[in-house]
């Protein structure tokens, strides 16, 4: 075929370009500045009222529209539409816009670029004596535009709302009067520079959701002419440079709420009476003066106010730090060398958890101290005074408070250490809990200490007899000794029973800390738990247990009620596990997952302080691992001893939350990830330790890359909901359980084999929901949602090699203790089977 000749070549006539200008001119042009003309109060919306505004392009025609600038040099312009929008607005020294008498409850001027406002009233209509309220003016002032304050004004019955970037530029006398319920919203960022007034009559108000700055020098204040009544809140972001902002005071009926975060840079804040709160995820950073009480819930991290690291913040009142962060810097012990917090008043610590970074150059060593904080008097909390500290330097850190003063120490490791011996068949023995010092110190260090029923009790309960006596009791270590014992007396028994435990508990407790002069280490928790294990030598050798969540209370030999039950995988029913649930509560399912060194997770669903980390045998060694969760039903570690916790939310809810926790139960991340009608309900670890697995309780598998932070494609499982347990097995094929069938795909997602629920036994309507994969390689367990039965069944076939039932109740959970779990690194099952 011949070549084709090539296109022509399209240039641009003059005609084109000519065309071109017009149209853009005939656009430019369409935009009017509208300048205000009535002498008399008039109506914005009467075209005679204007000049320059023939081409306005509002309605009606000639009046001031939404591409153009509007100009007050003086008058009373009245807007009775309820909604107008224009470009630019300027209100000039004397001149004002307001509302025309109405019954409606709003007139709404929309300003898209800039809004100026020079000794200028916004208001509403004004009320007639004895009549309904009339409308009020609301003026919002877009993202993205600007707005310019200049000179004293006046909002009365009216309402600026600023979304934008705004400036009210202050001065001797400068003020802005609120009247007749006249509010300032700052929903964007908003300068007031120099001095300035807040006035108020009685009951108006000021928001600050945005970013509010006060730029000195200067003294920023509120005055009240009213009696009673007003408001200032601020929950957004608060900065004070070089300035002084001040709230009314004495207070008298004004409501001043500051919930917010601070950034200031010499810059004082006078609240009077009116407490200074550094909510929960808000922050306080710089540093200055708080005139007033203060609170901090949230971060608190001081420095210089030209960058440099150490910062100085002085409360003149009480203070309170109550479970937020604290920041501290260190070069070394000297006054300038490092962060100081300076209160007139009294201190109260309250569960903190300092977040100590040392500067290059400066390790102190153990006996160290230096003093971060000096105060009139300390307020003694009910609770510890850490929470944790958060620092990566090799030598322990606490905080200790005196009456007068906090210093941050340096100071030994506490540890106790996990014990167990063999029970014996009678008598008694002792059990010797080793406790030792990291280092030697010139301090003495003493503690109390309590042991806690477990698995093992200290009365006979459940027809067993008790398994240890009680131990109470405070160690002391003199200067330079490092180690010492808690004896325990275990009595023995021909029982058959399982391996049962005990927890020994110390913590750095109340009004007066009993651990003194010691730490259970950076980045613990400031309550320790350890194990006291009595191996179990009656039963016969190489029996293994399976831990069964059950939705009816099960006894325990606390007598607490439990939602977990221990069986033998024969279905011998061994005991119930305390994981504190109330005895109220109503029925649960109990989410399980194993550690790689054998600990036990469970979730208590929706009951608040959140999860529980058990041993093997059955003690409780975290009570509240990871925090105030609340609705946790799902968990899965990884190969790092890490664990991805998920949560149950409504059915309209969009995401729910993974956390990614540590050992230590510090929450390390947090992702939101997409999700059906019941978050994240059953997770699973891929061995890849990326891929997160999980369902909604609806027909889908649902998967998220946690590394890359982003959402995959999902798997329909084909099956009738609700789906629930997942596991991987070690060639990558994936099993979910639903109620009429356990399914088996391939990591491609094509079905490779499906267990019945009938051919599994299973003849309960509502089917099956738990399961665990056998180390064996060639079993895996299910359990009937509400019929209580359990069934172990081969992998390759499906046939039953055991089933038992257990009494009322559901199983939601099922765990084998030694189960195969992919997250967890295992590359084959326990006996080398490879599928």
């Amino acid at each position: 075929m011949p070549a084709l000749p090539a296109p022509p070549v399209l240039r641009p006539t003059r005609w084109f370009w000519a065309v071109l200008a017009v149209c853009a001119c005939s656009t430019h042009a369409l935009a009017a500045t509208c300048t205000w003309s009535a002498a008399a109060p008039a109506s914005w919306h009467d075209p005679g009222n204007w000049s320059g505004c023939t081409s306005g392009n509002g309605t009606p025609a000639g009046t001031p529209g939404p591409d153009d600038s509007v100009v007050l040099n003086s008058g009373i312009a009245w807007i009775n539409n309820q909604f107008t929008t224009v470009a630019n607005l300027q209100i000039n020294a004397g001149a004002e816009l307001g509302v025309v008498e109405t019954w409606t409850t709003v007139r709404q001027l929309t300003v898209t670029n800039s809004f100026s406002m020079t000794s200028a009233t916004l208001s509403g209509a004004l009320p007639p004596p004895g009549g309904p309220t009339p409308a009020l003016l609301s003026l919002i002032v877009q993202s993205g535009a600007t707005a310019t304050l200049t000179g004293s004004n006046l909002f009365r019955r009216a309402i600026l709302t600023n979304a934008g970037t705004a400036s009210f530029n202050g001065g001797p006398g400068i003020r802005l009067d609120l009247g007749l319920n006249g509010q300032f919203i700052n929903d964007g960022q908003l300068t007031v520079s120099g001095d300035y007034v807040f006035g108020y009559t009685t009951s108006e108000s000021i928001y600050n959701n945005g970013h509010w700055i006060n730029q000195g020098p200067g003294l920023m204040r509120i005055e009240r002419s009213g009696a009673t009544g007003g408001q200032f809140s601020s929950t957004g972001l608060f900065e004070i440079n070089n300035a002084t902002f001040k709230v009314l005071n004495p207070l008298a009926g004004f409501l001043a709420s500051f919930n917010t975060s601070i950034r200031m840079r010499d810059g004082t804040f006078d609240g009077g009476a009116a407490q200074l709160t550094i909510g929960a995820g808000k922050y306080f950073k710089g540093n200055g003066t708080v005139i007033g009480p203060f609170l901090s819930s949230g971060l608190l991290d001081l420095e210089a106010s030209n960058g440099d690291p150490f910062g100085v913040l002085n409360v003149q009142g009480n203070a309170q730090f109550n479970q937020g962060e604290i920041a501290l810097d260190l070069a070394g012990s000297g006054a300038t060398q490092h962060d100081r917090i300076s209160v007139s008043g009294s201190i109260k610590w309250q569960r903190v958890s300092p977040r100590v970074r040392f500067q290059v150059g400066y390790a102190p060593g153990i006996d160290s101290s230096i003093t971060i904080a000096t105060h009139a008097s300390r307020n003694s909390p009910t609770t510890p005074v850490h929470e944790r500290v958060l620092s990566d330097y090799p030598l322990s850190l606490a905080l200790r408070p005196t009456n007068t003063q906090t210093d941050l120490r340096v100071v030994p490791t506490l540890t106790i250490a996990d014990t167990h011996v063999i029970e014996g068949n009678s008598g008694t023995q002792q059990m010797q809990v080793a406790v030792s010092l990291s280092a030697p110190t010139s301090e003495t260090v003493s503690f109390g200490y309590t042991t806690s029923p477990g698995t093992a009790v200290t009365i006979a309960a459940g027809g067993n007899a008790a398994d240890y006596d009680n131990a109470l009791g405070n160690v002391a270590f003199a200067p330079g000794e490092t180690i010492k014992q808690i004896p325990i007396t275990i009595i023995s028994d021909v029982s058959i029973e399982g391996d049962e435990a005990f927890s020994i508990i110390t913590d750095d407790a109340t009004n007066t800390s009993t651990l003194q002069n010691a730490s259970f280490g950076n980045y613990r928790r400031f309550t320790f738990s350890a194990e006291g294990r009595i191996v179990d030598d009656d039963g016969p050798p190489g029996r293994r247990y399976l831990l069964i969540g059950k939705t009816t209370n099960q006894p325990t030999p606390t007598g607490q009620v439990s939602k977990i039950s221990r069986y033998t995988t024969d279905g011998e029913f061994v005991d119930g596990w305390d994981n504190k649930l109330p005895n109220t509560l109503s029925p649960i399912g109990v989410p399980m997952c194993r550690s790689s060194s054998g600990e036990v997770l469970t979730g208590r669903f929706n009951y608040g302080p959140g999860p529980v980390l058990m041993s093997v045998a059955g003690t409780v060694l975290d009570e509240t691992f990871g925090g105030f969760m609340g609705s946790e039903e799902s968990c899965a570690f990884d190969a790092l001893g890490n664990v991805w916790i998920g949560e149950e939310v409504p059915p309209e809810a969009k995401t729910a939350l993974l956390r990614y926790v540590a050992p230590d139960g510090r929450v390390l991340r947090s992702l939101a990830v997409p999700v059906g009608l019941s978050g994240t309900d059953n997770i699973e670890l891929d061995a890849d330790q990326c891929i997160v697995f999980y369902n909604s309780e609806d027909t889908e598998v649902r998967r998220y890359d946690v590394c890359l932070e982003q959402a995959m494609s999902s798997l329909d499982t084909g099956q009738g909901p609700p789906c629930g347990a997942l596991k991987q097995l070690p060639n990558g094929d994936l099993m979910v359980t639903c109620p009429d069938s356990i399914v088996r795909f391939n990591p491609n997602g094509a079905l490779v084999q499906e267990y019945t629920r009938t051919s599994l036994g299973e003849n309960n309507i509502n089917g099956l929901y738990a399961m665990s994969l056998d180390p064996d390689g060639e079993t895996f367990w299910t359990g009937g949602i509400t019929s209580g039965r359990v069934v172990r069944a081969r992998l390759d076939d499906g046939s039953v090699v055991t089933s038992f039932t257990t009494g009322s109740g559901g199983t939601q959970g099922l765990m084998v203790l030694d189960e195969f779990a992919a997250g967890l690194g295992d590359l084959i099952f326990a006996d080398g089977f490879e599928p």
